[in-house]
Order: C-alpha cells, then structure tokens, then sequence
C-alpha cells in the first residue's frame, strides 16, 4: 500500500552528480537509523562521496538488524525513523550535493504472520486471498495432506507433542477481531467461516442465544455457502469483515459475551496428560488453510519458494503486474521526489525474469524521473533541450535510472549486455584485485602444507560437488522434490516421455544441478511467440528456444557430465532434461504443452542459484581452506592468482562495457575484511615461513585438542588450519608493534578478550556452515565445547601465552607488507573503471569478519576527527598502523575524481609497460581524458614481500633501476607529472618530470609511499 504520509518533495535546486563518483554503503538499523545517518552526512560530503548507498529501507520486521526481511514495500522502516526520518536524512544529503541509491528486494519478503498482512491474509484465506498469487506457493504437491494447504514449519518438536504439551491454543485476537491459533509469539488466523462452530461450543445448551451474537454466528456461517464466483469472493470478505468487526466490538461491550468466547476457547484447548481432549483443537487447525509441522519438516515438504532455506523469508512472484505496481508505488514515489537517485537489486538471479523485470524498472522508473522533471524535483540530464525533457542518459539507451545488481559470475561468465542496468555491485573486481597480490609461485608450496594439515588432498571442485548434493539432500530438498514433480507432471504429457518416472527425473535433475557451473541460466520465457514471429532462418533448422550462447554451452557442459556421472541404465531422461531447460521442447510437436515446459524451465532456474550459493560460499568456502583469502563472495579458492596483463584486460573490458559498475572490496556479505584479505594473501609469497610456524603453533596448542568418544578431534585439523589464518588475517597492528629491540608487546587483556569473543563466535560459524562436524540444523554440543574451549585456551594470557605472544611477532613481520597491499588496493579501486564503493568504516583499515562482525558499530566520530587534521597520505606514514593513512589515501584520490568526473568516467584505460629486474612487481597505467589532453598515470606494487627487507614501514625499497614506460607521442605524457598524493592540493607540488626516454623511476615514485597517483594537465588547466 502507498505510504500514508509520503515525503514532502525536495526542494534542492543543485542536485546530486548526474552518475556515481564514488558510494559509501551505510547499514541501516535501529540502533543506526536515519537520525543518526543524517549526523554523519556532513563527513561523507568531506570525505569526498557522490552517492550513499544505504542498505533496505523499507518496513521490516521488527528488530531487523539488516533489512533484508522487509514485510512492507510501501512503507519507510519506522524503526529507522519513518517518513520523518527519511525527510530529514534525504534533506541532508540534497544540501550537500549527495545522492542516494537504495537496496530494494524484489525476490522475497519476510513472513512473520502478525508482522506481513499480505501473508496473513494467505493463511487466513488460502488459494483465495487476493496475494496468493503473489507468493510462489505449490498448492498441489506430492504430500496429499498439503493439497490446497500452505505448510508452516514452525513448531519446535512434531505436531503432535506440540499440541498434546498444550502448546497450542486457541483465543480470541481482541485487536484483530477474530480467532487464531496461538504458538509462543505466532498467532495463526482461523478461517472466519469456523467462528460459527467455535461460539457454540461456548453457548450454555440451555440458554437461548443473544440476538446479535446469534448475527456473527449466522454471519460466519454462510461464508461456507458463498464459494464459486468472483463475485462471492469478494462477497465473504465482505461479510467476513462485518463478522470480525461485529464480534470484537460485543467482547469489548457485553461481559455475556466474553464469556461465550471465554467458553468456547475453553472447550476447545485441550489439557495435557489427556490426549483425547485436543480433538477438537486437532479437527480445527486440520481445517485450516495451513499445516503447522515441525521446523525439519521444512527440508523435505515445505511447499513455498523461500529464499534459500530461511523458511521466514518467502519468495515473491514480481513477474505479476500487480505486485509489481504494488511492491514499487513508493520506491517510485520517491525517485519523483528527487530524493532517490539510483536503485541496486538484491537478488536478482531470484526473479523469474531479470531482464524484464530491469526492462519494466526502468520504464517505470523513466516516468517517475519525468514526473520529477516536470515539477523541478529532478534535474534532467546535462544536454536536455529543456526541464520538460529528462535528457540522454549517460548509463545507456533504455536506461533512465542508475541500477546495479547484486549477480555473481563464475570466471568464464560475463554480466549479460542485453540488461539495461550499469553493472554489478563489484564482486568481480575484489576478486580480480586481490588475485593481484597472490604468488603464484605459491601455489604448489602451500597446496603441500594445507594437504599435510588436513590430512588429505581433494580438490575445490569435489569439495563443491559434495556440498552441492548435500545441499539438495538436506536444506533444499523440499525444493528440488516440488520441482521433481513439476518435471514428472511434465513428462506425462507425451507419450514420448511418460514413462520418465519422477525418481529418475529428481536423480537426473540433482546430478545436473551439481555439476551446473554458473548461478543460473537465462531462458527467455517468451521463447516461443519468438519463434513463431520470425520462423526459422533455414527450413531445416530444429526449433530452438530464445536462449543466450553462453547459457546454453553450460547447459550442454552440465548435463555432458552429469551423464557422465550417472549410474543409470536409461541415460536419455538428460535428453529430456536438456530440451526442458533450454526451453527446446516448447518448441517442438511432440505433445507437450510449451507453457508448461518454459514455466518448469524457469523454475529450474530460479532454483540453481540458491543450491550455488548455499553449497559454495556458505558451505564449500568453509571447508577448503588452503589459502582463506581466496574463500571470497564471487569467487573460486582453486584459482591463485591473476597477472598484470589479465588485470589489464579486465579493467579495459570493464571500461568498454560497464564503465559505472562499482567497485568494491568490501560489502556487508564479505567473509573477510578487505585489509585481512590482503595481508593473509602474503602467504603466497612466504610459504615456507607459513610452514613453520604452523608447525609451531601446532604443538604449541596440541594439549588444547579435545578428543571426542567417537574418534574425532575438536577442532578438526581443518578448522585448527583455518583458526590460524583467520587470527594472522584480523589481529590488530596496534599490537603487532615491534620495540626498539625488535620484541612485540602482547595485546593487554581487554584487547585480547574482545579478540577471544570474535574469534570465538567466527569459528562456531565456520564450523556450522561446513556442516561436516557440527552445523546449525544439526549441531554437535560435544564438537562445539571442544571448539569453543580450544579457542579460548589459546588465546588466554596464561595458558596460551607462548602462542599469543608468536602471533604477534608473525603479524609484526608481515604487518607492513600487508600495509602495502592494501594501500594498492585501495588506489586501484579508486583509479580504475567504475565507480568506487566504500563500506561504511573501511576508510580507516578494516580488518573484520562475516557477518555479524562487518556489521559492528562504527566510529565516525572518531573519524571526522582525523579527517579534519586535512593531512596528506605521507604525512600518515609514521603512523601508518592507526589507519589514517589510508583515509588520507582515500580522501586525496576522491578529490581527484570530484576535479575531473569526466576522465574517470569515461576516460581511456591505458596499460603501461614496466621494465627493469623487478618489473612484475609494479602495476601501472593511465587514465586519459576522453580528448587525450590530460591525464592521470597510476602505479602501484605487488608481490613486495621480497622487497620489504625486515622494514617497520609500509614501504618497499630495492627497486634496481625498475621503471614505467610511458607511451610514446601522447600529448601528456611529455609534461611534467604532478603528484596527487604529495600535499593536500597537487598543484603545490614539485613537478615530476620523466626521463628523457620518457620512463619514470619506480623507486623515485614511490620513494615517500607506497603507491603513486601523478597527474598531467595542461598548462591552462
């Protein structure tokens, strides 16, 4: 529903940038609302952003401390402010010049059943509500028990016990009205046609019935006459509301008729010890339109969509014209309102269709802007004849509106050209950019150490193959088995395919879902009216559906090997398989009806992603741990490493196809911070450093193993491999300080406790997302003691003192290399093509974990105050270790792009060459000015551990005449090079001029910091 009281129009007259320079994400939540968001603005603006990118906004469920689980599209989150809130917030932003860009989610929502009215209206209604159709619910599965029924694995113990405990109740809701069924905090609606049956039971036999009571009986009554029209649908809401209102307003006035009710509800709940008194309770939730069943149930019968296997969060059907008018009425609003500006999508391998649900975003979205424009809330698009005109958009043809996507693509995939969208939320280039700072040469050494760990070798592949099947098995087994049926009604269609039973189908459909090497595929749903508009190009070509060359190479690529692997004497169910999701048989004359197979096809699709994701990064990335750095988001652990020259290419392809992408090293979702990841990439470079101390730390800490009755150990030998990482990765520089005599300080006990309690809580994540020892459906108490102990034993100041105390003096040593790396890092993000995004908090070093320690409460204060002392990134360099440093690195490079927006939008990318003994170590190029009169040349180093030399400093040296070549005849490349990062205004600075030959000197560059930004202009500008 719209809001009821929207925001008031903006009433800026210079708004935000017309594209993103750079984003700040903030995470929104009650206790980091829109008030608090608001005090912050001012520092974004200093420190140089265009655009806060702010988690959900919308009405979630109470308590949410994310936003994903939004229960209401069409309100602000009143636990963030509200309307008010948000009108402050936006104000703010709109004076400083900054834009907005929301996270929506179109792929579910949260169920909570007081909380979501259109779900509770589901229940209460069933396959008549007018919103069941908006949920993706299947209304006919295999289970007889659940045809016309939604399941709702909610109780804590089966059905049974729930109801004969007395755990189960039925009262009366004085606020809504009616009756329900009450579990704990759950309270489950009764179909209004039992209100009838249920005050009976209160009436004494001998008693004549109070006239208006005798109404709502008579009332609730005829709901069960009035059934089959439209008509009559609307008719028992009608009436229903009437019952409803009629019986809550008598319990509110007429104490004869609270104890009716009190009667009634008594007569019905049963007591315990006395289990033939909860039948009549029992026949009452059995006429409901739901099933209320144990939480493990969920696996195997839940018949809803959910999003993964959170069974609170219910997928949405936004392919629907109504919902999606519904779900988008106030995101609209506001972009009229000039106070949104761009939108990024949740989820979106989610939808049934991507590309027309982006296609209808942004014609929606098209007018909503124009509205703005019309009133002067937006500002058209520089170029525009007139305000009437929105302008040409700098994002594409048929791209109105700013949108990026959360999508993640397997290292062969490529972001489809056909979305009108401007990219992703940067996956890819924070795996492209770390792979930067991994050896190699590393590979074989450490591939060695983590086999000799774990005791074994197997390869990623089968670590995610394994967890795939698991996955299927397991958590998502309710799915696959609804889609088995779905392939199974199929099939009987054609005498061709009958006698395809629906266990081959489900075995044949898992085994193709494991070996599926992307998220998901793309089959265009409209494949066959577009076939049938412009026929075949060649009489005998063989009807193909509409589906892109890439998707349906990984689709032979899947089912080829699922082939492979099967153990069947029948191999041609994956015939079947392929032509069902290809979309192939929606074209053929074999019998099957071509809406059906594109509807199974699609399904199909919307059902890969999540087995990916859960087997993948919730699962496999907790399990092979050879090198954690590479256990990333959008990642692949089994791939180490990416040249200089791959780099290159992909910041060119980038730039070519998706210039206002963003860029990002660290998101809400990341597994580790973006400055523990490139500290623990070090490790490539010394393997056998690593080594040893490993074997250090092993017998260190050998007397903290438990070992448990049944033969294992806790922590696992991978687990105790990966608790090592993960402390080198995070342990704070603060004490990783070496003295004048070269020895490190401990940590004191308050540091090293908060260390204990983060460590603590990661590892008990890790453990349960490997699922293999323990996991969060199945946890292992005697594992989890002995995990838990473990950690907190080692990191004790008494008992693992020796250990502590060795960490410190390996992080100590790999400290300023790692310093290095991320201060690369973080030039490369800000200087590349796309747009730079900063999560909240990173502008100083950012060494957290998963979720919830990325989401932990932030400084700014603290921040606004280094930010004010105006310094330049080497005047940070003494005291590189608080992290300052790098916000002055980060502060200097966004007022370099607010100078020159159109160079790095849409600027040329120019590799450089490097040359001399060192020259795989430096990463340089140029950014050029789109009329190739000025520009900004970047190099940073990588892979500098050699080159550190035992230095306390961020700074590597040795450098033995290496260079950058700059290219020959560019009219900037012979004026002299000012350095961006010197003093706070680079024209100040003493100019750099290359030699003679037109090369710079990689050790004069870098002689005060570790990376360089250097800048050629015209004379004039």
């Amino acid at each position: 529903m719209p809001s009821p009281n929207p925001p008031a129009a903006a009433t800026t007259t210079q708004g935000p940038p017309p594209w993103p320079r750079a984003t700040l994400r903030l995470q929104l939540a009650p206790d980091f609302g829109f008030d608090a968001a608001t005090a912050i603005v001012p520092l974004l603006a200093r420190l140089g952003i265009s655009h806060v990118y702010a988690s959900p906004i919308w009405k979630a469920r109470p308590g949410s401390t994310h936003g994903y689980d939004i229960i209401d599209h069409g309100r602000l989150n009143p636990e963030l402010g509200g309307e008010d809130g948000f009108r402050r917030f936006s104000d703010a932003l709109l004076a400083h010049g900054l834009g907005l860009v929301v996270d929506f989610v179109p792929n579910h929502m949260g169920i909570g059943v007081s909380e979501n009215q259109w779900w509770r209206d589901v229940l209460e209604w069933g396959k008549d509500s007018p919103h069941a159709d908006w949920f993706d619910i299947d209304w006919e599965p295999a289970e007889p028990s659940l045809h016309g029924k939604l399941l709702l694995p909610v109780l804590g113990d089966h059905y049974g016990a729930i109801l004969e405990r007395g755990e189960l109740t039925l009262c009366h809701d004085p606020d809504d009205g009616g009756f329900v069924i009450r579990y704990y905090e759950h309270a489950f609606p009764v179909r209004p046609q039992d209100y009838g049956d249920i005050l009976r039971r209160g009436m004494a036999p001998d008693r004549a019935e109070d006239g208006s009571l005798a109404l709502v009986i008579a009332g609730a009554d005829s709901l069960s006459v009035l059934r089959d029209s439209e008509t009559d649908a609307r008719s028992r809401r009608r009436v229903a509301a009437v019952v409803r209102q009629r019986l809550a307003e008598l319990v509110a006035s007429s104490e004869q008729v609270r104890t009716v009710v009190a009667c009634a509800v008594a007569a019905f709940n049963g007591r315990p010890g006395e289990p033939a008194s909860f039948d009549d309770l029992d026949a009452l939730i059995g006429r409901q339109s739901y099933r209320l069943a144990f939480w493990r149930v969920a696996a195997h019968e839940i018949n809803y969509r959910r999003f993964f296997e959170i069974n609170d969060l219910a997928a949405l059907r936004m392919e629907r014209n109504d919902l999606f008018d519904t779900a988008h009425a106030l995101l609209f609003r506001l972009i009229a309102e000039g106070r949104v500006q761009g939108v990024r999508l949740d989820h979106v391998d989610g939808l049934w269709n991507p590309q027309a649900y982006f296609q209808r975003l942004q014609a929606d979205g098209r007018d909503a802007m124009l509205r703005g424009v019309a009133t002067g809330m937006v500002a058209p698009y520089p170029g525009a004849t007139d305000r009437a005109r929105l302008g040409e958009s700098p994002f594409g043809p048929e791209q109105p509106m700013y949108v990026i996507v959360e999508k993640i693509l397997a290292p062969h995939e490529r972001l489809r050209e056909s979305w009108p969208i401007a990219g992703s939320t940067g996956y890819e280039f924070m795996n492209q950019v770390l792979g930067l700072f991994i050896d190699p040469a590393g590979e074989m050494p450490l591939d060695d150490i983590y086999a000799r760990t774990v005791g074994h070798r197997r390869a990623y592949h089968d670590e995610v193959l394994s967890a795939k099947r698991q996955i299927m098995e397991e958590s998502l087994a309710s799915e696959i088995g609804v889609m088995a049926n779905r392939l199974n009604r199929l099939a009987k269609q054609a005498r061709s395919t009958k006698d395809y039973s629906r266990m081959a189908l489900r075995a044949a459909l898992i085994n193709v879902i494991a070996h599926f090497p992307v998220y998901r595929t793309y089959v265009d749903p409209y494949a066959l009216s577009d076939w049938n508009q412009r026929g075949a190009a060649d009489p005998g070509e063989p009807a193909r559906a509409n589906i892109d060359d890439q998707d349906r190479r990984d689709l032979q690529w899947a089912i080829g090997r699922a082939r492979k692997a099967a153990r069947v004497p029948d191999l041609s169910v994956y015939d079947f398989l392929h032509e069902v999701l290809t979309g192939d048989l929606a074209l053929s004359s074999r019998g099957h009806q071509a809406a059906t197979v594109l509807d199974v096809a699609m399904r199909v699709q919307q059902l890969t992603s999540p087995v990916m994701a859960k087997a993948m990064e919730d699962t496999a990335f907790y399990r092979y741990v050879r090198l954690a750095a590479l256990n990333e988001v959008g990642g692949e652990p089994d791939r180490f490493g990416m040249s200089p020259a791959a780099f290159h290419h992909a910041c060119q392809a980038r730039l070519d196809a998706w210039p206002f992408t963003l860029l990002a090293t660290a998101t809400h979702d990341h597994k580790r911070g973006e400055d523990a990841r490139v500290r623990l990439a070090l490790l490539s470079e010394g393997p056998g450093l690593w080594d040893e101390r490993v074997r250090r730390w092993q017998d260190l800490n050998q007397r903290r193993i438990t070992a448990l009755p049944d033969g294992r150990r806790a922590p696992s030998a991978a687990d105790e491999y990966l608790f090592y990482q993960t402390l080198l990765a995070i342990w704070p520089l603060d004490w990783a300080r070496p003295d004048e005599t070269g020895q490190v300080a401990p940590p004191p006990p308050e540091v090293l406790e908060s260390l204990t309690e983060r460590m603590a809580a990661y590892m008990m994540k890790a453990a349960r997302e490997a699922k293999r020892d323990t996991a969060w459906t199945a946890q292992d108490p005697d594992y989890e003691a002995g995990l838990d102990g473990f950690v907190r034993a080692v990191l004790s100041p008494g008992l693992g003192g020796a250990f502590v105390a060795d960490m410190a003096a390996f992080v100590a040593r790999l400290a300023p290399a790692g310093a290095v790396n991320a201060l690369a890092q973080t030039t490369l993000r800000m200087t590349t093509p796309g747009v730079p995004d900063l999560y909240q908090g990173t502008d100083l070093w950012d060494f957290t974990l998963v979720d919830p320690d990325n989401r932990r409460p932030v400084d700014f204060e603290a921040r606004a105050r280094s930010l004010d002392e105006a310094a330049a990134p080497a005047d940070r360099m003494n005291d590189w270790r608080d992290g300052r440093i790098k916000q002055a690195l980060l502060a200097a490079l966004l007022r370099l792009r607010g100078r020159t927006p159109m160079l790095f939008a849409k600027g040329n990318y120019t590799p450089l060459e490097t040359e001399g003994a060192h020259k795989d170590r430096v990463l340089a190029f140029a950014r050029v000015a789109p009329d190739g009169d000025a520009a900004v040349v970047v190099v940073v180093p990588r892979l500098v551990w050699p080159l550190m030399d035992g230095r306390d400093q961020p700074l590597p040296t040795g450098w033995d005449g290496t260079c950058v070549r700059l290219p020959d005849g560019a009219p900037w490349a012979g004026r002299p090079l000012h350095d961006a990062l010197a003093v706070q205004d680079h024209g100040n600075a003493a100019p750099l001029a290359p030699s003679s030959d037109g090369a710079l000197a990689v050790g004069e560059i870098l002689r005060s910091l570790p990376v360089a930004v250097l800048v050629s202009e015209p004379a004039d500008a």
